[in-house]
């Protein structure tokens, strides 16, 4: 029974944590809107983008060149 509940709890933390995650995928117009307040038009490509990876904080340089 103590073993049902556990898994139980891993896999409903999973979900919960899959669904979190799909939930905040976003385009990346609001990512600079939440940042720096600046507004992207809704008629942009990506040109160019590049990351380093992430970090352990998550705070990994990233690059983007958009093209209007």
């Amino acid at each position: 029974m103590k073993k049902q509940i556990v898994y139980i709890g891993v896999v409903g933390s999973v979900i919960i944590l899959l669904s979190a995650c799909a939930y905040n995928i976003q385009d990346y117009t609001s990512a600079i809107y939440a940042n720096w307040s600046i507004q992207l038009s809704d008629n942009y490509s990506e040109v160019y983008s590049t990351d380093d990876g992430q970090s352990f904080n998550g705070d990994g340089r990233r690059y983007h060149v958009f093209q209007y």
